[in-house]
C-alpha cells in the first residue's frame, strides 16, 4: 500500500504585480499585490467594469428622462 506524504499541489503561478490607481488620493503611489490567478482577471475583480446599461438604470432611478437610451 502506497502512502502519499506530500500530495501534489494544484498547478498555480503566483504573481506579484503593481498598478497605479486613478483616485486622486493615491496620486503618485503604486499598489503592489499578490495573486495566484491571472493578473488581468484579478484587477478586473478589484475594479469591476460597468456597462451603459448600468448607467441607464441609475439615470432612470433618478428620474432623468431627457436622455435617449440606446
Amino acid at each position: 500500500m502506497s502512502k502519499e506524504f506530500f500530495p501534489q499541489r494544484p498547478e498555480s503561478h503566483p504573481m506579484i504585480y503593481a498598478y497605479s490607481d486613478n483616485n486622486p488620493q493615491y496620486q503618485g503611489l503604486l499598489k503592489v499585490s499578490y495573486t495566484e490567478k491571472d493578473v488581468e482577471k484579478r484587477v478586473a475583480q478589484q475594479y469591476p467594469a460597468f456597462t451603459d446599461h448600468d448607467v441607464h438604470q441609475v439615470l432612470r432611478q433618478k428620474s432623468i428622462s431627457e436622455i435617449v437610451y440606446g
